[in-house]
């Protein structure tokens, strides 16, 4: 009758059930566990072959039995007897080893008239799968069969009680006055766990004064309770208190919905919350804490290692004794602190301690409202403060400190660089070592300094002392309130005032700007540079505009316009020297080199032509009376003489021989003598012409035949025509010669100034004069011309007055005209040193000029603020000079006229650009401690990629605001799709774990050593945080070969797996 049975699940009855090898199982194929054992196969193996050898042992008993063979063992000690009840018949009597039995009915086994208990069915007794208070093996053979090889042993065991082992008790499935409502149950322990109050649906109980008093709870565990639905307890004095939580560890609880408790201790207490660790506590609605003492006391919480502590709503401390205890706040790192609403702790003793405040990196602090600190030591102390940097400081409100070893120390300061100090309110200093020390002070470039309110200091080494200094350029230094200075090495001085200035003996004044409030400087004592590209500045008397080349030239022009112009008026051979200088020789053939001499000449020509000759006594003629006779042109004067000169003797020797002598010398002298001693009264003398001449006390008289009269007297000369002739009369006297509008003839030329002149020298006079006349115009109205006429000669006589302002151009006291000019004296940087206030407005000579353009220019030398230069040197490019510009490598030069235009070539190439803290090289762009876009790829250093355009192509990035219209509707689903997800992998990997701490528990179970022996044991398992307890039984045949063994294991995931084998041994 010896039978082989396996457990299957049965569809009907929702149970495992033992049925004989050969029978179908039908349902659960799809669960993980559908080919479990629920029960040792070698103990169905045992009970197998019982029915035919049965020791009765004390302590075990089979009062329930039927089938053709079916065997009892009465309750007490017996040898090596076996029993056998046939139906309702008397029981047969058969001997084993010569055992006898003593019982022949059935009423002798406490069986009741009318009810078989061997019989699976019919005759009152209940059907084999709900058997109570009994266990019985059956097979499929029906009463009265033949026995044989088919239909041998029994095929079937239903427990009907409940199994006790040692002390303990395992009781599964009761039914009836025992159990009602506890169907599919399993509970093993003592005390009360099988009492009437832990009867429930599914539940199993194992362990002493354990209970699992809800449907498909599990209760594992000395003391442990699984008191909701689906709840899951495991451990010493475990409560799972709620529907579906889960708690596993001594003194673990879970009382709020869903939630879950891990580890000694551990304590989850709302809805849905979870807590693993030793001590973890998990107080509020969904909050989470994960490691030893960790705590996270507030809804949404979360708190993952050893004391780790989030008490604010949604706030998460990840770490080591990290601290989150403001809402929605991140404290993640050893010691990491987080201690206000949104605020965000990362590092080790990273402290974010105000409301959105942020602290990254090793001892970085956060405290002010909004503030952010990032890096080893970093400190953002105020509200809105930033910190970046390893020590960075940002300590005063809105200040922010970027670089090692950075300081902000004001209100609103920024300081970008390694080393660099913002110590004023607003004020910026970027770069290695920059200082921007006062109150809206800039200092930009390493080691910049900007030590005054305002001051402003660019480029590597710039200085800017003063207040509202400004320095551009490397080592440029700005030493003055105001001062500017611009280029590399540049330095300004304190400011001049230019109120006047001489030039060239010409005074200069009323300039504009003539208080100058501070200085642009361009180079230094040393350093000399030009302006170029300046703009036309405004000319006027109030314009500060700064003049370029173009206008010098424009005004050098128009003084060279006047000077040409005047060059002009002057006519003859007037000269307009290089130097500006005007000069003349012998104007109008006068002789004379000035304009002034030549018309004085000209008038004393004129006025000796027309005034004639005087007649007049000299020391030689003492005793003789002279009237002073005026000759006029055209009059003739006759002198005769009485007697003449003795034949070989000259006029002196006669001298005194005669009364009177005349003689008219080569230079125009008439020279009338007379006898030194005359004693005469009256003298008349008549010729024969009838030619009278009469001499008297009042002179004498001449008269001709004719009837002209001469009379010489005391008041001088009278020549008188005769009456009717309509002459005049000729009268030479003290006041002139009165020619009586008649001519003098015979006049030599006059030589000496005082001669007389003839009419052909006043012809000559006439002519030259004539071609001297001048037609005077301005054409510009810079010279009154004021014409008249003489009223003696009849000439033109222009009166020209050269319009001057008594600053460009003056008139001298002697008529003469000057320039008023004023010196140009180029300066050692090439520029032209401005005049004075005093000759602003005062001309400069060609000479000056020209010096000053042949001087003037610009110093042209090359530095290398961040790049390289070959063959630098100063030079100066004067006027008349070429610059050549030349284009080097990537460099496009165009020229377009006056216009030079400078640029890099479309199409450059460089070995490597460098800008600040940014790189590009032929491996791609790199920002130093920043983002890089190189041929390894796109690496966003941690930061937002922004200003993405929408995607297109397959393999374009897209934006949030795309993903956000993909996920659209779906997002919430797709979220809940991930967190189901998520959830599942949990699931899994925790029932993995589970299962596989099952296995451990199985394992783990001892079997029998020695034939004949039967063995129950009790096996535990832990692993990955889920643990199992594990129920085996084996035994050992008669003769040692084969080998039975069957375990049935529960997991923390409310889980039975099953297991069973066989071993034949030789």
């Amino acid at each position: 009758m010896n039978k082989t049975y396996r457990v299957v699940w049965n569809e009907h009855t929702n149970t495992w059930t033992v049925v004989q090898e050969t029978a179908k199982a039908r349902g659960k194929s799809g669960n993980r566990i559908s080919k479990a054992l629920a029960l040792s196969v070698s103990l169905f193996g045992f009970y197998a072959a019982s029915s035919t050898v049965a020791y009765a042992q004390p302590g075990i008993y089979m009062n329930d039995y039927q089938d053709t063979g079916c065997a009892a063992s009465y309750d007490q000690v017996e040898k090596t007897g076996v029993y056998g009840l046939l139906g309702n018949m008397p029981p047969s009597t058969e001997t084993y080893n010569n055992g006898q039995a003593n019982k022949t009915h059935h009423s002798d086994f406490g069986i009741k008239t009318g009810f078989n208990p061997c019989s699976p069915t019919g005759n009152s007794a209940q059907n084999f799968d709900t058997q109570t208070n009994r266990t019985l093996f059956y097979g499929d053979a029906t009463f009265g069969y033949a026995i044989d090889e088919k239909n041998a042993g029994s095929k079937h065991l239903t427990l009907g009680g409940r199994l006790d082992v040692n002390s303990g008790i395992i009781g599964v499935g009761n039914k009836g006055v025992n159990g009602v409502g506890a169907t599919n149950s399993i509970r093993m322990g003592s005390g009360t766990s099988l009492d009437a109050t832990n009867d429930a649906d599914k539940a199993i109980t194992i362990g002493v004064n354990s209970g699992a008093t809800a449907k498909n709870a599990t209760a594992i565990g000395h003391g442990t309770k699984a008191g909701g639905q689906n709840a899951f307890a495991a451990g010493l004095d475990t409560h799972a208190d709620n529907e579906n939580t889960v708690a596993i560890g001594t003194n673990a609880n879970a009382s709020g919905k869903t939630s879950t408790a891990i580890g000694q201790g551990a304590k989850a207490s709302h809805q849905s919350a979870t807590a693993l660790g030793d001590g973890a506590k998990a107080l509020n609605d969904y909050a989470t804490a994960l490691g030893v003492t960790a705590n996270a006391s507030e809804a949404g919480a979360l708190a993952v290692g050893m004391t780790s502590a989030a008490s604010a709503w949604n706030s998460a401390a990840i770490g080591s004794n990290a601290s989150a205890s403001g809402s929605t706040s991140l404290a993640a790192g050893y010691k990491a602190s987080a201690g206000s609403s949104n605020s965000l702790a990362v590092g080790s003793s990273a402290k974010a301690t105000a409301t959105d405040a942020s602290a990254y990196g090793h001892i970085a602090t956060a405290k002010g409202i909004s503030a952010s600190a990032f890096g080893h030591g970093a400190n953002a102390e105020k509200d809105h403060t930033v910190a970046v940097g390893s020590a960075a400081q940002a300590t005063e409100l809105g200040a922010i400190a970027i670089g090692n070893d950075a300081q902000a120390t004001a209100i609103d300061a920024l300081a970008n660089g390694k080393n660099s100090r913002a110590l004023g309110e607003r004020a910026t200093a970027v770069g290695n070592s920059a200082r921007a020390n006062n109150q809206d002070s800039v200092a930009v470039g390493n080691g910049a300094q900007a030590s005054a309110d305002y001051a402003f200091a660019a480029g590597t080494g710039s200085v800017a002392k003063a207040a509202g200094a400004v320095a551009l350029g490397n080592d440029a230094k700005a030493n003055h309130e105001g001062a500017v200075a611009l280029g590399r090495a540049s330095e300004t001085a304190a400011a001049v005032g230019t109120s006047s200035a001489t030039v060239n003996g010409i005074s200069y004044s009323g300039f504009a700007g003539d208080a100058p409030d501070s200085t642009v400087s361009v180079g230094s004592d040393s350093l000399k540079r030009t302006v170029t590209n300046v703009a036309a500045g405004r000319i006027n008397a109030t314009s500060t505009d700064a003049i370029n080349g173009s206008q010098l030239y424009l005004t050098q022009a128009a003084i060279g316009n006047v000077g040409t112009t005047i060059k002009n008026i002057l006519g003859g051979n007037a000269a307009l020297g290089t130097d500006g200088k005007l000069s003349m020789t012998n104007i109008g053939g006068t002789g004379k080199n000035t304009i002034h001499e030549a018309i004085q000449a000209a008038n004393n020509n004129a006025n000796a032509a027309n005034a004639g000759f005087t007649i007049a006594a000299d020391d030689d003629a003492a005793g003789i009376t002279a009237d002073n006779k005026t000759i006029k042109p055209s009059e003739t004067l006759t002198i005769k003489g009485t007697g003449s000169l003795n034949a070989g003797k000259s006029f002196a020797d006669d001298y005194n021989s005669d009364n009177i002598r005349t003689q008219v010398s080569g230079d125009g002298t008439v020279t009338i003598g007379l006898k030194r001693d005359l004693d005469v009264n009256s003298v008349t003398a008549t010729d024969a012409a009838g030619n009278k001449t009469v001499t008297n006390a009042a002179g004498t008289t001449v008269t001709n035949a004719a009837g002209n009269s001469t009379s010489v007297g005391a008041n001088g000369v009278v020549i008188t025509p005769p009456a009717g002739s309509g002459k005049n009369a000729v009268a030479l006297t003290g006041n002139g010669l009165n020619n009586g509008n008649n001519t003098i003839t015979g006049v030599k030329n006059g030589v000496a100034p005082t001669d007389a002149v003839n009419v052909s020298q006043l012809d000559a006079v006439k002519t030259m004069a004539k071609a001297a006349k001048t037609e005077v115009t301005s054409s510009d109205n810079s010279i009154s011309i004021t014409p008249s006429a003489n009223a003696a000669t009849g000439a033109t006589v222009y009166d020209l007055a050269v319009k001057t302002d008594g600053t460009t151009i003056t008139k001298a006291a002697d008529g003469s005209l000057k320039a008023n000019t004023t010196a140009l004296t180029p300066a050692a940087n090439g520029s032209i040193v401005a005049p004075t206030a005093a000759d602003a407005g005062k001309l400069a000579t060609a000479g000056d000029i020209a010096n000053a353009i042949n001087q003037a220019g610009f110093n042209l030398t090359t530095t290398a603020s961040a790049g390289s230069v070959s063959g630098s040197s100063v030079s100066r490019v004067n006027a008349g000079k070429t610059v050549t510009i030349d284009a080097g490598k990537n460099i496009r030069v165009t020229q377009n006229g006056n216009t030079v235009s400078i640029a890099t070539q479309d199409n450059a190439s460089f070995d490597s650009v460098t800008t600040g803290n940014t790189k590009i090289d032929n491996n791609g762009l790199t920002i130093n401690g920043g983002p890089s876009v190189t041929q390894s790829g796109i690496d966003a250093a941690g930061n937002k990629i922004t200003n993405v355009a929408a995607g297109t192509d397959p393999t374009d990035a897209v934006n949030v605001s795309q993903l956000n219209a993909r996920l659209g509707a779906t997002g919430q689903a797709a979220e809940e799709k991930l967190k189901q997800l998520e959830n599942k992998l949990d699931q899994n990997q925790d029932r993995a774990n589970a299962g596989i701490a099952g296995a451990i528990a199985q394992g783990t179970i001892p079997q029998v050593t020695r034939p004949s022996a039967f063995g129950l044991g009790v096996g535990t398992g832990y692993y990955g945080g889920q643990s199992a307890l594990a129920v085996g039984a084996s035994a050992m045949t008669d003769g040692g070969n084969w080998i039975f063994k069957g375990n049935v294991s529960v997991n923390s995931k409310g889980r039975v797996g099953a297991g069973a084998g066989a071993l034949f041994q030789w």
